[in-house]
């Protein structure tokens, strides 16, 4: 049957699709200016003289832009990196170089115009200074700053010539470096930038010579304006006319060099000198910036594509980036824009026109159909929706039900929103029913009250996560007892804070503390029956018990054993399950060690596969240039053969490590402890800490190798990263382990008194008191007063950030312990450091003879001490 209305409808709203809109794309108004942040890289000086006349003359304004000019330091004179500031919309423009390419990410930024058209970066040294090429950087002391970009310049020329700079000489980032440097020797080599230090040198008529990169083909833009993809997505007409008043900007500034480096220095006086200087050193710098900029011959903000091109692809080929950009992703075109966004006006209104002839076809084809065959059509996309739908929910659900905990998660008001099968079957509702519940109508009334409190605490923003526990009741009216961790998060479908709760069912945990109490009131009951049976007889001596008749002793000796049974039930109840939780925790300790150790491997490994990436590079450029000789690549598989041959045995240790074998045998600890600080050779090269040997005594050890083993690992790793997160100076990091003999450790003898080295080389010593032991000493921050009593407790960590366990002493403990019957106590700590010492008894110590305890006990053997770290990309920059 033929539905008019219907089809009169759908011609309707067809007809207000192709009505274009009315409303313009931006709409405010006129004398609203949009507010913009442009972010420097330096202090105000000529550099960015484009940018201040383009705000000083009101070209800005023009184009509608209320802009804020932010120097390159913070309140601290920390620098500011532009990347980052545009990145985190801390800002909406930035000047870069390099970095704009380091920091692209996953395309987050869009280069919009390239105003210094060659790279400012030089390096000066003294006119006398020995050098013959820029291998000789290896041997010069060079001024070289961790996450500059002027260094990375250094690097890449460097690298382009086969040189692998020693990153041994890299310092902070924040370190100053002046041309005085050069004059007091503090520096041989210092790195310039716009020539700074060539204007220094000819101010106080000293020779120098001057270090190119662009010289050694290290051709980069210098000062670039960029923005956020986002922004140029969103509203690329502002970046347009931001880009359009910049370079009217710069065109004055150019023009009116003189004009422009005196107001800069009036503006904007800096402290490092006065306001006559200031000006000085603009004009110097407006000469050197119309150079760079190649002006007038190349127009201002040129954007040449197949330089950047050619930029990322020297950057990756010299190990500094992972991957390139195709070149017109990370330009910005506003032309291409205006040009793709008509096509697809075109496209859509063309689209409009051939849907609206197709409707027509169609109402026309609908009008032969009976409304049975429309109703089918319905039912069938319903279907096919609801079908859709179903997987949907079907995919989603799955992954809450393959937790292990409960999982609700609820919008503000306790509304629940989804949930797992685990926390379905736990309180007893069916999964389809629970969603809508509210979470509160679930808690026992009791606590109903306290529960509305920390959702509203939530919802305020007071709090950010909550650890509670809670009692639910289950649809059958029994009682659930959990324990809840509810934090709030960004419900990714709706932009809206919802609540995520993770629930741990601890209602048979509550049942057994309650069996204790009921075990303790029986055993009170037992005992008062007793009392009752005995009377005042229980306070008299136990001679006089004797006056007791027969029957109220037999009664006396029923109830004692009564006690003994009790007794010897409940013990071996509490020993078995002492004993599960003991073999769960030691297993959560080797998972741990084995993801230290899991991070230790790839520390191993940077390096050789580092040399194996310059290897194959090498072979790559001979080949490709012809000049790969039979000898040359005999030379490099051999050498790429020792390095895999290296990685090889690093498994092959690793694997020996994590082991899971505790059968007792007898051992060296000396040779244990240097194998773990083989293993941990990287790990201690990062952090820069030397370690040490001390073997005052030679003995040896029975009982578990891996064990032992496992304790020297947690106690040098602890050791580590205290020092890396207290920010314990380079030159102060260092770890003593010592090997001591018994009369050293402090162990007694039968007697009481210390036993003696020569006592335990007698035939029927060591005594039983007697022992050995390893102390470990480092230069880290100590342990606070009021923790000592908790850093050997189960899950109790000092780290931050969910880096710590708190499993690492609490296992260390249990194994010296439980398989050697030692101790391990924290001996010693303040600020100079802690020291940890391992006190092994006589019964597990296997002392060596008189020559092998005098040559051990006369050396020390050092090990390990750091090294420079492998050569990475850097990733950021200080002019």
């Amino acid at each position: 049957m033929f539905r008019p209305t219907k089809c009169l409808i759908l011609l309707l709203i067809l007809n207000a699709l192709l009505i274009p809109a009315a409303t313009p794309a931006f709409a405010g108004s006129e004398d609203k200016l949009d507010k913009v942040v442009l972010q420097l890289r330096w202090d105000p000086q000529f550099q960015f003289s484009g940018y201040y006349q383009a705000l000083w003359q009101g070209y800005y304004e023009e184009e509608g832009l209320e802009v804020e000019i932010r120097h390159g330091f913070d309140e601290r004179r920390q620098v500011l990196r532009p990347t980052d500031e545009v990145i985190s919309s801390r800002a909406d423009f930035g000047v870069g170089t390099s970095d704009i390419l380091l920091d692209m990410g996953n395309n987050q930024l869009k280069i919009v115009a390239s105003f210094f058209q060659k790279s400012p970066t030089e390096f000066y040294m003294l006119a006398d200074t020995p050098f013959e090429g820029i291998e000789d950087f290896n041997t010069l002391n060079v001024a070289r700053r961790l996450d500059d970009t002027l260094d990375l310049e250094l690097q890449a020329m460097m690298i382009s010539r086969g040189i692998v700079p020693d990153d041994a000489k890299l310092r902070s980032a924040s370190m100053s470096i002046a041309f005085e440097d050069l004059l007091t020797g503090r520096f041989d080599v210092i790195p310039s930038y716009l020539g700074t230090m060539g204007y220094y040198a000819a101010r106080e008529g000293i020779d120098v010579r001057v270090i190119r990169p662009i010289d050694y083909g290290i051709d980069f833009y210098g000062d670039s304006l960029f923005t956020s993809t986002r922004l140029v997505v969103s509203n690329p007409d502002l970046v347009e006319r931001f880009r359009r008043a910049t370079i009217k900007g710069w065109e004055y500034a150019l023009k009116n060099p003189d004009v422009t480096s005196i107001t800069i220095s009036r503006e904007h006086p800096r402290q490092d000198m006065d306001q006559t200087e200031h000006t000085q050193y603009n004009r110097f710098q407006a000469e050197v910036v119309q150079d760079l900029m190649l002006y007038p011959v190349v127009a201002i903000g040129n954007l040449n594509p197949l330089r950047w091109d050619h930029m990322q692809q020297s950057l990756k080929e010299l190990g500094f980036m992972a991957e390139t950009y195709p070149i017109d992703s990370i330009l910005f075109d506003y032309k291409a824009i205006l040009e793709a966004n008509r096509i697809e006006d075109t496209e859509k209104r063309q689209g409009q026109i051939i849907a609206f002839v197709i409707l027509l076809v169609v109402l026309m084809v609908l009008f032969l159909f009976v409304r049975n065959r429309e109703l089918n059509d319905e039912i069938a996309e319903r279907l096919k929706a609801e079908a859709t739908l179903s997987r949907s929910y079907a995919r989603h659900q799955s992954i809450f039900d393959n937790a292990v905990l409960a999982i609700t998660m609820a919008d503000m008001n306790g509304t629940i929103l989804q949930a797992n099968g685990t926390w379905a079957r736990q309180i007893g509702y069916p999964l389809e029913e629970l969603i809508g519940m509210n979470i509160l109508d679930l808690v026992d009334p009791n606590s109903r009250d306290q529960g509305s409190e920390e959702l509203s605490a939530l919802a305020d923003g007071h709090l950010n996560e909550i650890e509670i526990e809670r009692t639910y009741v289950r649809k059958d009216g029994t009682l659930l007892h959990a324990r809840v961790f509810m934090t709030r998060i960004k419900d990714p479908e709706t932009d809206e804070m919802v609540n995520l709760a993770m629930i741990e069912d601890i209602t048979w945990d509550l049942f057994e503390e309650e069996a204790v109490r009921r075990s303790e009131a029986r055993f009170r009951a037992i005992v008062d029956d007793i009392a009752a049976e005995i009377g005042p007889e229980a306070i008299k001596p136990l001679d006089s018990l004797e006056v007791l008749d027969v029957p109220g002793r037999e009664r006396l000796s029923l109830k004692l054993e009564q006690i003994n049974l009790e007794l010897e039930r409940l013990f071996k109840k509490e020993l078995d399950e002492n004993r599960q939780k003991e073999a769960l925790i030691a297993h959560q300790g080797r998972l741990a060690a084995t993801g230290e150790m899991v991070a230790n491997i790839a520390h191993q490994w940077r390096q050789p596969l580092n040399n194996l990436s310059l290897i194959l590079s090498n072979l790559e450029d001979g080949f490709h240039y012809g000049d790969l000789h039979p000898d040359e690549l005999t030379k490099a598989i051999e050498k790429s053969k020792r390095l895999i041959k290296k990685m090889s045995e690093t498994i092959d240790d690793f694997r020996d490590f994590l082991k899971p074998d505790s059968t007792p045998v007898v051992f060296s600890p000396q040779e244990e402890i240097e194998t773990v600080l083989d293993l941990l050779e990287e790990n201690l090269r990062f952090n820069k800490v030397k370690a040490s040997i001390h073997a005052r005594a030679a003995f040896e050890l029975a009982g578990s190798r891996q064990g032992f083993s496992q304790v020297l690992f947690n106690l040098v790793t602890n050791a580590i990263d205290a020092m890396a997160m207290a920010g314990t100076p380079v030159d102060q990091r260092f770890i003593d382990i010592e090997l001591t003999a018994p009369d050293d450790c402090g162990c007694l003898s039968d007697q009481g008194s210390p036993v003696t080295a020569l006592e335990l080389t007698a035939p029927n010593l060591p005594k039983p008191d007697a022992c050995c032991g390893i102390i470990v000493r480092d230069s880290g921050p100590g342990v606070p007063e009021a923790l000592k009593d908790d850093i050997f407790n189960v899950y109790f960590t000092t780290k931050t950030g969910g880096k710590g366990t708190g499993l690492g002493l609490y296992i260390a403990k249990s194994i010296i312990e439980n398989q050697f019957g030692g101790q391990l106590v924290l001996q010693e700590s303040n600020a100079a450091g802690a020291s940890f010492a391992i006190r092994i008894p006589a019964k597990a110590v296997v002392l060596a003879n008189a020559g092998q305890a005098d040559n051990a006990a006369a050396g020390e053997t050092a090990a390990r001490p750091s090294a420079k770290p492998n050569l990475e990309p850097l990733r950021s920059e200080t002019p």
